[in-house]
């Protein structure tokens, strides 16, 4: 039979190394942990229309311009994401509503390339919201970047971004809204 006062004595040393190595983990710097996440701000600028898109009538009997070509600066406060911007640009809109935009669009540097889709609405004042979801490659393999900017139509834009290891969220799908306890209308 062990004795009370053995038993308590071995707890009470597992506890005091659990705590011990608890203490040396919660001390250890985030910031040196290269796999998590981590928050960016930046500009997006010096945007240029290369080539003109093709005009005609989009969704919901919008005007439209579809598969214009644009050339921006990107600056980041986390320095995988500066570099120079390629994208496609559709928009379709409607007068004194404002408009939707949608497009792909490809960040690269030195260490890689950051590629993505986005999507926009404009007001009929002219504020834009974009919100855009990017997968890394080279260097940035295994990295997704998700990224809000927000600014005057096509003006200089200032940039709020989410770096983290893993896959993009996955597509968005439309299904009707079922509130708990509610039939779906039909």
């Amino acid at each position: 039979m062990r004795s009370i006062s053995g038993s308590l004595a071995r707890r009470r040393s597992v506890t005091a190394v659990a705590g011990a190595a608890l203490l040396v983990m919660a001390a250890a710097p985030v910031a040196a942990q290269v796999d998590t996440a981590s928050a960016t701000n930046g500009t997006i600028e010096a945007c240029q229309s290369i080539t003109v898109g093709t005009d005609g009538t989009g969704p919901g009997a919008s005007a439209a311009s579809t598969g214009q070509f644009w050339k921006c600066t990107g600056n980041a406060s986390d320095e995988r994401l500066q570099g120079d911007i390629d994208l496609i640009y559709n928009v379709a809109g409607w007068t004194g509503v404002g408009a939707i935009e949608w497009g792909w669009a490809r960040i690269s540097n030195d260490g890689g390339s950051w590629d993505g889709t986005w999507t926009s609405t404009v007001g009929e004042g002219q504020d834009q919201v974009i919100m855009a979801w990017y997968k890394g490659t080279g260097d940035y393999e295994g990295w997704t970047y998700v990224e809000t900017q927000s600014g005057e139509y096509q003006a200089d834009r200032e940039t709020f971004g989410i770096v983290y290891p893993g896959a993009p969220p996955p597509v968005v799908v439309i299904e009707p809204f079922e509130p708990p306890g509610v039939e779906a209308a039909e």
